[in-house]
């Protein structure tokens, strides 16, 4: 009973002592994906930079619209304004009965008498003392202003705005497809590095077998010292690669966290074997806990893993030389299309710098707040005004301007140019890489079946004594080699065809 207690003590203090594990999170390509749009930070400016576009253009159609504005002005003056006024004087005129000047006459002459400053001498002067304060004027106003022509200015504006706006939508498709390129090449590369650890560990397990077969063997003197170290050897050398295939997957992992916004220490465990076509014998009730293995030293690699079957695309259609290649569905080509576009209203805006304008404006205003002597001035008015601007010389700085503009949209229309045969390369070397890793894919796999017949004859030849141990080492490692191989054959066909996809613009 008391050894019953220590042991349930025991038990328990090793539960409570027990690391946390965090769950493991489990991803597909299409779930990594999502992810990885979700958290971009490429991709949140990008939607940013749509949501601002969207904005100038409709801030940019409201030029279109009559502008309404008020205003007000106070003005406060300490002192105020005295002055004395001579102002000369006006007599009524016998023969019509209208105003006229009290100028003086020369009785013999007749003519108006003029004095020393060549002005006309009055018979009489008026004299007003004049005293203004503003102490508190003001001035207020409402105008409704409507532009009639501006040489283009504002369709042009218009025009660039609409622009802008879909290059920030394709600029946003430009992001969606690199995060997705980054995050297939970062998925495959996991899943990948992900079946190789399985593999090495495959082979540590083969060699550690073996070892201990030839451990024995060597023992009662039925083989010789440097048999059994040319085993040891080879499976020191076996458990160097599964360490290095292992930090290699903590790193693919933490990669793939980076991309995707999970934590660091996030545990992945991915559709590895589903997504390269792999289906692994989960059976481990055998030869070491190694997949379907026999205790015999050349055990069958046919129980360990079974072949892959890789679905793969049909193959692109080549282009003749010469031919064109339709790149509208990249967003790439689509931003340097409205690059040139948008070079060409940046023409018409600058030519509408030196076009005449006309608008006009309709106000009402009051004045108000304003002492003349003991009286107080104020006054409202309607106004309507009309302007036009015509400009005349500016020593060539319009047509200087309209040529610099003019060369802007020569080099557009250039780089246009040179990037649709560098995006037209780009597609055809996407698709004969796809061809190539099409072609790897197939001979990977009679590589392998000669490597597990290889493995199975050297395998049965050692056990009856007709073969020899370094013959056997030999087939084990050709066996991991062409799993090796074949292993990077499906990853890298995945990521061609991924690249492919993205050269064509359906990378989606």
């Amino acid at each position: 009973m008391r050894m019953t207690m220590k042991r349930l003590l025991i038990l328990f203090l090793v539960l409570v002592t027990l690391p946390e594990v965090k769950a493991q999170q489990r991803l597909t390509l299409e779930e990594c994906r999502r992810l990885a749009l979700e958290q971009s930070e490429e991709m949140k400016i990008a939607r940013f930079r749509v949501e601002k576009a969207g904005a100038e253009r409709a801030a940019m159609k409201t030029q279109y619209l009559p502008s309404l504005s008020g205003s007000a002005t106070g003005l406060y003056l300490h002192n105020n304004i005295e002055q004395e006024l001579t102002l000369p004087t006006q007599v009524p005129d016998p023969a019509t009965g209208q105003l006229r000047p009290n100028v003086m006459v020369h009785p013999q002459t007749g003519e108006v008498v003029m004095g020393p400053d060549g002005n006309p001498v009055f018979n009489m002067y008026a004299w007003l003392p004049l005293e203004i304060s503003l102490q508190g004027a003001y001035l207020a106003g409402i105008s409704l202003q409507q532009p009639l022509y501006t040489g283009g200015k504002i369709a042009a504006g218009h025009a660039m705005t609409r622009i802008g706006a879909e290059m920030a939508a394709d600029n946003l498709e430009l992001q969606r497809a690199n995060t997705l390129w980054e995050t297939d090449q970062a998925y495959w590369l996991y899943v990948s590095v992900q079946e190789k650890v399985k593999l090495a560990e495959a082979y540590e397990g083969l060699l550690s077998r073996l070892e201990e077969r030839v451990q024995n063997a060597w023992e009662t003197g039925m083989t010789t010292r440097n048999e059994l170290l040319k085993v040891t050897v080879k499976h020191n050398e076996a458990r160097l690669q599964l360490q290095k295939a292992r930090s290699g997957l903590e790193l693919t992992r933490m990669a793939l966290c980076r991309i995707t916004g999970l934590p660091f220490d996030t545990a992945l465990e991915t559709a590895g074997e589903e997504s390269l076509g792999l289906q692994a014998d989960t059976d481990t009730t055998s030869g070491g806990g190694v997949p379907g293995a026999r205790t015999h030293a050349g055990e069958s690699v046919r129980d360990s893993f079974s072949p892959m079957a890789v679905e793969v695309v049909p193959e692109p259609a080549n282009h003749l030389p010469g031919t064109a290649v339709d790149l509208s569905a990249r967003p790439e080509f689509r931003l340097l299309q409205k690059n040139v576009a948008l070079a060409e209203e940046q023409v018409k805006l600058v030519r509408a710098d030196f076009l005449p304008t006309a608008g006009i404006s309709v106000g009402y205003n009051h004045v108000g707040g304003i002492e003349v002597g003991p009286e107080k001035f104020s006054s409202s008015n309607p106004s309507v005004i009309a302007s036009l601007k015509i400009p005349l010389f500016h020593w060539g700085e319009g047509r200087q301007k309209q040529i610099s503009a003019q060369r802007d949209r020569a080099i557009r229309e250039a780089e246009l140019e040179k990037n649709s045969r560098l995006m037209a390369l780009e597609v055809e070397q996407a698709r004969l890489n796809l061809r190539d890793a099409r072609l790897r894919l197939e001979m990977a796999a009679p590589a392998m079946e000669q490597a597990e017949e290889n493995l199975r004859v050297s395998s049965d030849n050692y056990e009856v004594g007709l073969g020899l141990l370094t013959d056997l080492l030999e087939a084990q490692a050709q066996w991991q080699n062409a799993r090796s191989e074949q292993i990077e054959a499906v990853a890298d066909y995945r990521l061609k065809e991924s690249a492919w996809l993205k050269a064509t613009g359906a990378l989606q």
